[in-house]
């Protein structure tokens, strides 16, 4: 471990000390059925800080991706053995970064590993590579797998194979440091936070100030890139197809293949505002009782053959403030969700107290009882 990367103090509530890490980068290894076999964690300077086999419940499952065999994992622990250490460990930073992370995430919040979305940032390779790839590639907006990423910035497995667990975080720390200098390049600023992330300071507190700043950059280039995205995106075809009460007019990206029914398509840069358009346009010719289904001849053919619009940019930075506002919401909601889940002996227990609390009288329905029994008393 680099002793510089490291923050030892005190916790108020234990006294033990704890150790922080600016980033940490993890990937793990699971069978078929998601039960965790290999767990490998790195510092910022490339350190592997933790690595462990898991012994799963399962007895055999496929090998041929990650090479773990049964028999190399029948003596070690079960996870639950060391969920308390990995708990702890990554909770000790603020940056997690992986390829396909959430995917990791999710394996270990079933494993009982809670881990808060609003005290973490996630970076993925993925989504930086789909950034930094050739803008011509934004309009695919593929996932990328780790072996053509590595491939791409001529990072090498080295002595390790693709798809172990130490292997592929090491590969994936080493792509990101190539992205964070090829982003400094095209996104220019300072320089001094990519230099920082890269050499990583001695001081946590200055580089995980760095790693945010730089984060926020990556993040607003990241949302210009998918406003371009949809804008690119948005372009495609308006058809005219013939029904057997009308004709019924239907956009979609590309051009739907020629047959019959297809009278003609004609190419817009906004194809769903030529659909919202050309639709209510077209209203008072829309067949009674049969929802866009409308009545049209030659002179209307022309119209929409003459249609043209531009791409309304508005509409496009406010869909994308509404986006980014509802995946504030779903990380509040992942974040709660990556609490630990109630069993059913706890939930069964919340319920039974719940049911005597509301069995409980209210000091005024007690008042009245004391009243009652006080007056058969006084009778006697």
């Amino acid at each position: 471990m680099a002793r510089d990367l490291r923050n030892r103090h005190k916790t108020k509530k234990s006294g033990k000390q704890r150790i922080d890490y600016p980033l940490l980068c993890f990937d793990c290894e699971t069978t078929v059925h998601g039960e965790l076999l290999e767990l490998s964690v790195y510092d910022l300077r490339g350190n592997e800080v933790y690595h462990e086999y898991f012994k799963p419940r399962s007895k055999k499952w496929p090998t041929d991706i990650h090479h773990i065999t049964p028999e190399q994992v029948k003596d070690c622990k079960p996870f639950k053995a060391h969920r308390r250490e990995i708990q702890k460990l990554l909770s000790s930073t603020h940056f997690l970064l992986g390829c396909a992370l959430n995917n990791d995430l999710r394996i270990l919040q079933r494993h009982g590993v809670c881990l808060s979305q609003r005290n973490h940032t996630v970076l993925d390779v993925q989504s930086w590579y789909w950034l930094l790839d050739d803008p011509s590639q934004w309009k695919t907006r593929q996932q990328t797998g780790l072996a053509a990423i590595a491939e791409h910035y001529g990072v090498d497995f080295g002595s390790g194979h693709a798809h172990s667990a130490s292997a592929d975080t090491r590969v994936t720390l080493e792509c990101f440091r190539r992205m964070v200098e090829i982003f400094e390049e095209r996104y220019p600023d300072n320089g001094t936070d990519a230099q920082m992330v890269l050499s990583g300071h001695d001081n946590l507190e200055d580089t995980q100030a760095s790693l945010q700043r730089l984060n926020k950059r990556y993040q607003q280039a990241y949302e210009r890139a998918m406003q371009h995205h949809a804008m690119y995106n948005a372009g495609g075809y308006v058809n005219v197809i013939q029904r057997e009460q009308g004709y019924s007019i239907k956009c979609s990206k590309g051009m739907l293949i020629a047959t019959p029914n297809v009278i003609f398509s004609h190419e817009v840069n906004d194809r769903e505002k030529a659909e919202k358009e050309l639709r209510e346009y077209f209203v008072h010719k829309q067949l009674k009782g049969l929802t866009g289904i409308f009545s049209l001849d030659s002179a209307d053919f022309d119209y929409i053959k003459a249609y043209r619009n531009e791409i309304d940019q508005n509409k496009y930075l406010k869909a994308l403030a509404v986006k980014e506002e509802s995946a504030k919401h779903r990380q509040g909601k992942a974040s709660e969700n990556l609490l630990p889940k109630k069993t059913a002996t706890d939930q069964k227990r919340t319920t039974s107290a719940t049911r005597s609390r509301k069995s409980r009288p209210s000091k005024m329905r007690a008042a009245t009882q004391a009243m009652r029994v006080a007056k058969k008393e006084a009778k006697r």
